[in-house]
């Protein structure tokens, strides 16, 4: 329930609520379960980032104020330590998952960044924003990111060798469940190969 702040949890084999209740005080705009299972992250329109223990579903501890504007997309690492987010600010910020701590301020994207993710392998850090470029921020490259153009969303293979993009001609504003965003009226999809980043299809 997205609209209310509102966290519910459900199991879909037996079609039973197990839990629900206000996560916070203005719309949701994603929500990941960590690797392990065992945490819950969420972020909002409140500027805030929360992290969930999913035994109990208790506070684990939370962000205020942790982009200049709504908080869009949120992310884990494989290993589970840190989270990567992205805000109408245009940045995107890793944290500690364990405190909160900031990690790293990433800077490129001219206006709001609508998705975030790691890759499967853990190093790099994947980002999509309104000015329809998708950055790839790899900390052995100098500089630490490249861009391209006409890209505004994208969501991995399972393997996390692959990179499907729908090239989006009009940015709009999309709902997206972990990193998987809708994109308007996409002409065409590009298929890319993460190791190499060439264009397979």
């Amino acid at each position: 329930e997205n609209r209310h702040g509102r966290l519910v949890i459900s199991d879909p084999d037996q079609g039973k609520l197990l839990e629900a209740f206000v996560a916070h005080s203005m719309p949701l705009a994603a929500m990941t379960w960590s690797p392990d299972g065992s945490r819950v992250a969420t972020v909002s329109y409140e500027s805030s980032i929360r992290v969930w223990n999913a035994a109990g579903w208790n506070l684990q501890f939370e962000v205020l104020a942790a982009h200049n504007g709504k908080v869009f997309s949120v992310d884990w690492d494989p290993g589970g330590n840190r989270l990567v987010t992205g805000g109408e600010d245009g940045l995107i910020k890793v944290w500690d998952a364990v405190d909160g701590a900031l990690l790293h301020t990433l800077r490129g994207h001219r206006g709001v960044v609508r998705a975030t993710a790691w890759s499967e392998d853990g190093p790099r850090i994947f980002s999509g924003g309104f000015d329809g470029s998708i950055r790839v921020w790899d900390p052995s490259i100098a500089g630490g990111w490249r861009s391209s153009a006409g890209r505004s969303s994208f969501s991995f293979s399972p393997d996390g060798d692959r990179l499907i993009v729908p090239v989006d001609r009009v940015p709009v504003s999309g709902r997206g469940i972990r990193n998987i965003h809708s994109v308007g009226h996409p002409t065409e999809l590009e298929v890319v190969d993460v190791p190499s980043s060439e264009v397979l299809h």
